[in-house]
């Protein structure tokens, strides 16, 4: 045993585990933990910048963001908004900074930026497809983190939010003339490209990728409307069909950034539980996901940037785990750090016997780029038992890694836990 101050002040013991059972590739050897022994104390309605942010979700916990209903999103965003400081708008102007995006709001419309691009967004006209009304510019009002635009009785509105922007229209009544869908005609600006892509306009320049999608459409009784979107030149038409519908109307559309997603996803995969980011990598687990006719193991997913930027795509490889079995959860946690992946199947049982012991997985990414592939090592802790949910949590920098165990006994305290500390070894 022997004594070391991390660079906190703190002081750790850290005692030497003995060795692991699997070899290794890469540089990283299955092995016991070097322990150290400390106490513990990261869309909808939305435009939404980055969905993640260094090493954790933004603004999602249990089954993420993406499994809120869309409905859901948007007023969700715009409640903790209302309360959090850093989302209020101030002189026309509002930052996002989970989403990582600025907003300025002026007579015209808005316009967000985010990264290298910009979108501009104004209501040109409104009515029935046969007699839309031109609209002009109006001045906005502010409240919080909410920025309104009356045009007569139609109400257009802004809110900012950690998950996003938040756009939405309140319609009171119908036109009083005119036949075809109820017409809301949206002029964009900002030099992106455009196309329909799944029901959204994909929107996309150099640097930035946006989408915008997600429609909502409710009447007074609550009843969900028939709604599309179209795309003309300059701008996106959002069509309703209004038939039997009870006034006032709420629609809900939203812009976000690139929508990420899985080439074999299912229902109840849970992708986004747990998310890392490094560079220009994405890392996701889905920790649900069946592998082939095994339930719920668990997959992760990683997504790499392409040169043009981020767009709405399905993964560049998948990860599982060599050894995975039916309800690990493979991917509840994950981290990143360059060339390394590290993966927690927390519930996982070792040794035929040590139920939810928990096992952490490590991938190395080859000089070819990332592929579907299984671990380059295991790592466990030396002194592991059963239900000590190692890898509960997780975090990778550089050549260490660390893996904390919340619900193992240290010497006659239950539930203690503990933290372990792995080094790459210079092989």
């Amino acid at each position: 045993m022997m004594s070391a101050v991390d660079e906190s002040g703190a002081v750790a013991r850290v005692a030497v585990g003995r060795p692991g059972l699997v070899s290794h590739r890469g540089g990283w050897l299955s092995m016991g933990a070097v322990c150290v022994f400390v106490g513990l104390a990261a869309v909808t309605a939305l435009f939404a910048g980055s969905c993640v942010r260094a090493g954790r979700v933004t603004a999602a916990s249990g089954g993420g963001v993406a499994s809120l209903p869309v409905a859901a999103r948007g007023p969700v965003s715009a409640a903790l908004g209302r309360d959090l400081p850093a989302y209020r708008v101030v002189r026309l102007g509002a930052r996002n900074p989970a989403q990582r995006f600025g907003v300025r709001f002026a007579r015209a419309g808005v316009t967000v930026s985010s990264g290298g691009g910009r979108l501009s967004v104004a209501l040109s006209a409104f009515g029935y497809a046969s007699a839309l009304r031109h609209l002009g510019s109006v001045v906005p009002r502010v409240t919080g983190n909410r920025v309104s635009y009356g045009y007569g009785s139609l109400m257009a509105w802004w809110a900012n939010g950690p998950l996003g922007l938040e756009q939405g229209f309140d319609i009171p009544a119908p036109p009083r003339t005119g036949s075809g869908p109820l017409t809301l005609s949206l002029r964009l600006s900002g030099g992106l490209a455009a196309r329909m892509e799944r029901g959204s306009v994909l929107l996309w320049a150099r640097g930035i990728a946006l989408s915008y999608g997600g429609l909502v459409v409710s009447d007074a009784r609550g009843r969900v409307l028939r709604s599309w979107l179209g795309l003309v030149r300059g701008g996106v038409l959002i069509r309703v069909d209004d038939r039997g519908a009870v006034y006032p109307l709420r629609i809900d559309p939203f812009v976000q950034r690139a929508q990420l997603t899985a080439s074999n996803g299912a229902q109840d995969d849970r992708l986004g539980v747990s998310v890392a980011v490094s560079g220009d990598t994405i890392v996701a687990g889905a920790p649900f996901h069946w592998v082939g006719t095994v339930p719920y193991q668990g997959e992760v997913y990683v997504f790499v940037k392409p040169r043009s930027g981020w767009a709405s795509a399905t993964e560049t490889a998948r990860l599982t785990s060599s050894n995975g079995a039916a309800n690990d959860s493979f991917g509840s946690q994950v981290a990143i750090s360059g060339n390394t992946i590290v993966a927690a199947s927390s519930i996982h049982t070792t040794f035929g016997a040590r139920l939810h012991q928990g096992e952490v997985y490590v991938f190395v990414r080859p000089k070819s780029g990332w592929v579907n592939a299984t671990e380059n090592a295991r790592l466990i802790a030396s002194d592991g038992v059963a239900e000590d949910y190692f890898g509960y949590s997780l975090a990778v920098s550089g050549n260490t890694i660390v893996a904390g165990t919340p619900f193992h006994t240290v010497g006659k305290y239950s539930g203690q836990g503990e933290a372990y500390v792995f080094v790459r070894p210079r092989l």
